[in-house]
């Protein structure tokens, strides 16, 4: 994109647009501020007990609602790390311990929860929990499986970074800002702090963050949120966040020849388009830092990034003709 961004600004292009927006003929002027954040738990003591005291191992993997942070409303996201979540919030004071949690490094929706059960209650109760939880979200795609395992692992994984972790997750899935928290209970203009991915690193649980709005402020509310809520309920927390892109809003506001061509070049193929922000980021801070004003146009797909994604051979021709009709301009 840099490489791009100069080679055009060296051209002498002042302005074009991207085409990476989701809905049907929606131009795009504004966008999320991004940033990244990650907490990490420490283990604050090891499990001593032997193998055979803990009961039988499963691993239960969990197939979250795969979407796109943009659309995740809609769709009714659910990820893997909140299902894990929920799932031993539920089963505290059950025969249940837990001994290990990681996203799946693909589908970061999906995941493997490792648990050692006590006895046969520890596995009933596993079991209706999961109808209970996961259930509900099996039409749009989630999904679990119960494997034992015959020769477990004998050590005790990161059992309790992984349970400081999960109660965590429970706790600022909890809390109240004012505002919506998750990308699933975020829309339109509203912003969201989701907590996406668990993972090893370094020897610490590591759980990373989305963190989208619209305004700069409540970006960084959103984060000083988030490190406040860490800080104050978990021992040995690391919490670090960085920006990722900024809003192009801030460098177009002087280009509305940009909507306005878009606009009129739609009308004049007989459609209508509209002005909608755009839940995520375009790329285009290369180009606006060079002086190279970029606007982005909708491409008219659904279920974007996920396993679902589609569009239509007519949606398809109706762009490519707003696209020609935007240049005849």
């Amino acid at each position: 994109m840099i490489g791009l961004a100069n080679w055009l600004a060296g051209e002498r292009v002042s302005s074009g647009y991207t085409i990476d927006g989701l809905d049907p003929f929606e131009v795009n002027m504004e966008n999320f501020n991004g940033m990244g954040a990650t907490v990490r738990f420490a283990d604050r003591f090891s499990d001593k007990t032997a193998p055979h005291d803990r009961g039988k191992r499963v691993n239960v993997t969990l197939l979250g609602v795969n979407t796109h942070g943009a659309t995740a409303k809609a769709e009714g996201h659910r990820g893997a790390v909140r299902l894990a979540a929920e799932l031993i919030g539920a089963l505290e004071g059950q025969s249940v311990l837990v001994q290990d949690f990681e996203s799946n490094a693909v589908r970061d929706c999906d995941g493997v929860l490792r648990l050692w059960l006590r006895d046969d209650r520890g596995r009933a109760a596993l079991e209706q929990e999961l109808r209970q939880i996961v259930g509900p979200h099996v039409p749009r795609g989630a999904g679990w499986s119960i494997e034992t395992v015959e020769t477990p692992d004998p050590t005790a994984g990161h059992a309790q970074a992984i349970t400081d972790m999960l109660g965590f997750v429970r706790s600022f899935i909890a809390s109240r800002t004012g505002a919506p928290l998750l990308c699933e209970d975020s829309d339109d203009f509203e912003g969201y702090t989701h907590p996406y991915r668990a993972r090893t690193v370094e020897g610490q649980v590591q759980l990373d963050f989305r963190i989208r709005d619209f305004d700069r402020a409540e970006l960084a509310s959103r984060r000083d949120h988030l490190v406040s809520l860490a800080t104050s309920l978990v021992p040995e927390v690391t919490v670090d966040a960085v920006e990722q892109y900024g809003n192009m809003a801030n460098k177009l506001a002087h280009r509305s020849d940009l909507l306005d061509k878009a606009i009129a070049a739609a009308r004049d193929i007989d459609v209508h388009a509209k002005r909608t922000p755009i839940r995520g980021g375009t790329g285009v801070d290369p180009f606006l830092d060079r002086g190279v004003f970029v606007a982005n146009l909708g491409t008219g797909y659904f279920a974007p990034e996920s396993e679902k994604e589609f569009t239509s051979m007519q949606l398809l021709a109706k762009h490519a003709l707003w696209l020609v009709a935007l240049v005849q301009r």
